[in-house]
């Protein structure tokens, strides 16, 4: 099983040791540079990997109100959370449709199915997520490929920090993983 990385920068679970265990299946990029997608694509065919399953889990969040904001900011969420995650999945699928067979798992988030005041952005971008996710179904009944959305509550992960919510106390203690994400792609 290959397995590739595409976080720019290094979360607690990719510290270095885990890195070198991946060895020659790691591949990490920023993918909030505009070329790096597209190098990822030319990167996994120069190495032969035929990627069958896509877990899209790109997202970051930004928190305040939207005309208050950093503007670049805004435009970062919607660049990974939007961009980034429908560049990738259009990049593959031809190759998943032509193998009939593949899927992609998209995280939204429960967010994607309300408005979120103070984060409005992150939230318009999951619900993209969700819409292109459900429709992608559609569109790809009877070539072999799924396409299905995760949308998890609230997890434990780096997302808080990067998006400056630094009280978490409401949000109902955050799970560390969501556990039916995986088991749920295998039935779609």
């Amino acid at each position: 099983t290959k397995q590739i990385v595409t976080r720019g920068d290094q979360p607690p679970d990719l510290r270095p040791e885990v890195l070198r265990r991946l060895d020659d299946k790691a591949l990490q990029e920023d993918l909030l540079a505009r070329v790096h997608a597209d190098r990822l694509a030319l990167e996994l065919a120069a190495r032969g990997i035929t990627v069958d399953h896509l877990i899209n889990n790109a997202g970051i969040g930004l928190v305040g109100r939207a005309d208050e904001a950093d503007l670049a900011a805004q435009l970062r969420v919607l660049d990974l959370d939007v961009r980034v995650v429908t560049e990738l999945a259009l990049r593959l699928l031809p190759g998943m449709v032509a193998r009939r067979r593949g899927g992609i798992l998209n995280v939204a988030s429960l967010g994607a199915f309300q408005g979120l005041p103070w984060l409005s952005t992150y939230g318009g971008s999951k619900a993209y997520v969700l819409g292109w996710s459900e429709a992608l179904h559609v569109e790809l009944r009877g070539t072999g490929v799924r396409c299905c959305a995760l949308c998890p509550g609230p997890v434990a992960t780096g997302w808080f920090a990067t998006a400056h919510l630094e009280r978490t106390d409401f949000l109902n203690e955050p799970t560390t993983r969501a556990p039916v994400g995986l088991p749920g792609f295998a039935t779609v």
